[in-house]
């Protein structure tokens, strides 16, 4: 069972799938080795896979194969999902 929960913004996905000239890696790939043992529960919005996608797209050291695997992966993890709502400001604007 988790001990832990966390909010993972993409940033810290990416990491886990292209590092190269990323700052913080180790700090990413921890995270997901203490979620894939269980040790973290880890929550992220429903953007976080398309946001993924975009950010590794536009990586010229990824190939679309290797983007197709960390897609697959990201799915994978099983990790929650948070679906977003846009909140109406007050007067409807």
């Amino acid at each position: 069972m988790a001990t832990r929960t966390l909010v993972l913004d993409a940033s810290v996905g990416v990491k886990w799938f292209s590092g190269l000239g990323e700052a913080n890696v180790p700090e990413a790939r921890t995270l997901l080795m203490e979620h894939m043992l269980g040790d973290l529960r880890g929550i992220v919005p429903d953007l976080f896979f398309h946001e993924i996608s975009n950010a590794l797209v536009h990586k010229s050291s990824v190939s679309m194969g290797q983007i197709a695997e960390a897609i697959t992966s990201l799915f994978e993890l099983d990790l929650s999902r948070v679906f977003c709502q846009r909140r109406a400001a007050p007067g409807g604007h």
